[in-house]
């Protein structure tokens, strides 16, 4: 299950990856419904997504330039960064190599 970012969300507990998207980009959409088939099989991480045009502030704080763009916390710091477009198996590697 991918959450999506709102105003009263707490990012600040394990791991959690977020994914910056924005609505009108197609590369956003198909990353959006990767996210969603790779979070059932990583129990450890919660994923979250955050909207660009909604939450220009949030992209703003975590210094994303790109999107689609996925940053991985640990207890609220950044323990790493996957920028643009990206293939499930490389994501999936991402997680596992630093999350494990």
């Amino acid at each position: 299950m991918v959450i999506e970012y709102n105003d009263n969300t707490n990012m600040n507990k394990g791991f959690s990856l977020i994914l910056f998207y924005a609505a009108f980009n197609s590369n956003c959409t198909v990353n959006k419904e990767m996210l969603e088939r790779i979070s059932v099989e990583f129990n450890n991480i919660t994923f979250y997504k955050v909207n660009t045009t909604s939450y220009y502030r949030v992209k703003q704080d975590f210094g994303v330039m790109r999107i689609p763009s996925y940053v991985l916390l640990n207890d609220g710091k950044e323990v790493g960064r996957i920028t643009g477009n990206t293939s499930s198996q490389v994501l999936k590697t991402f997680l596992r190599k630093n999350t494990y």
